[in-house]
């Protein structure tokens, strides 16, 4: 009986296995995400910052690279 019982739970286990649903990468999860619209600010400063700021993020130089003071 109890020889039975390991089997059965041995079988139930390589079917719940066999049938288990497997992760998959919907095509929509593999796109880039889209990038977000510029917001321009009423304040040029602002703009400035923001551009330099996401010079840092994306790993680019700003347009206006003159504004600020090098350490040379």
């Amino acid at each position: 009986m109890k020889r039975l019982l390991i089997i059965l739970v041995a079988a139930v286990f390589v079917i719940v296995v066999a049938f288990a649903p497997t992760r998959r990468v919907t095509p929509e999860a593999e796109q880039p995400q889209e990038a977000q619209p510029e917001v321009h600010t009423a304040n040029p400063d602002l703009d400035d910052i923001e551009q330099r700021l996401d010079a840092l993020v994306v790993g680019v130089k700003p347009k206006n690279d003159t504004a600020l003071p090098t350490s040379e």
